[in-house]
């Protein structure tokens, strides 16, 4: 592992190792985006399945009298609303990744 380190650190120039631990952590991020996205599936369905899904949750109900107590269609809409939103963000930003990652691994052997 050590050795490992030690021969991507002598290949790779300083201006190289800075972009590369960006990129690292815009990968993090990434993981954190797709992690987001996968665990918000299964609310969403819950909230489309029960009928009284605020009286069920009790730690939701705060956020939903902020809302302005709505129905259960429009709180179903706001929350379908907010899970394209977040999609269209993760995507968008692994897009951008990507795009990243090309122009870093292009250059790499030039």
């Amino acid at each position: 592992m050590k050795t490992t380190y030690l021969k991507i650190y002598n290949i790779l120039t300083l201006s190289e190792r800075r972009g590369a631990l960006v990129l690292f952590a815009l990968m993090i991020a990434g993981m954190i985006l797709e992690t987001l996205g996968i665990g918000l599936i299964i609310p969403a369905i819950t909230l489309m399945m029960q009928d009284d899904f605020v009286s069920k949750y009790p730690a939701v109900a705060s956020m939903v009298n902020f809302m302005g107590n709505p129905s259960q269609k429009k709180l179903i809409a706001a929350a379908m609303l907010g899970l394209v939103g977040i999609y269209l963000f993760k995507n968008l930003f692994l897009a951008f990744l990507v795009v990243l990652l090309i122009f870093f691994f292009s250059t790499k052997g030039h």
